[in-house]
């Protein structure tokens, strides 16, 4: 009787393992798509304002050039100024399509790292990474702000 009253207890704190296991997987789970989200909106966040300040600085700098050109008696939309504002058009735009892929990498190994944490938490080990997602993004923006 006392081999079967061990048994059934063994039986008990195992069952009780394996909820303590399951509860502490959920946790874990909740835990990753909480940072998940977070890490998104972080990466939305950056990459909405980062394409509005460039197209910003587009319509700035168009003006300015378009202004110039004017002032100098120049048709602002023929000849070489026209070529001049249309390379500006397509450099931002360059740079936009750089920053999507950018940003689509991102997300990817965001979207790895969470997929593949079942039984870990991600969240302590890539905390850093958000910061630098847009890559050279800044050093572009810095570069046409001089041509103000």
């Amino acid at each position: 009787m006392a081999g079967s009253m061990t048994m059934a207890m063994m039986a008990v704190g195992a069952g009780a393992s394996m909820m303590a296991e399951k509860q502490s997987q959920k946790k874990i789970a909740k835990q990753n798509r909480q940072y998940y989200d977070q890490q998104m909106s972080v990466l939305n966040r950056q990459r909405d304002a980062a394409v509005r300040e460039q197209e910003e600085r587009l319509k700035r700098t168009t003006a300015t050039h378009r202004a110039r050109m004017a002032a100098s008696g120049i048709s602002p939309d023929e000849g070489s100024s026209g070529a001049l504002l249309d390379g500006l058009r397509s450099i931002t735009q360059k740079n936009i399509d750089d920053r999507e892929a950018n940003y689509q990498g991102s997300v990817s190994k965001l979207e790895d790292k969470t997929s593949s944490a079942t039984d870990k938490s991600i969240a302590p080990t890539t905390e850093a990474s958000s910061k630098d997602h847009l890559g050279g993004a800044n050093s572009i923006l810095t570069a046409l702000q001089g041509w103000d």
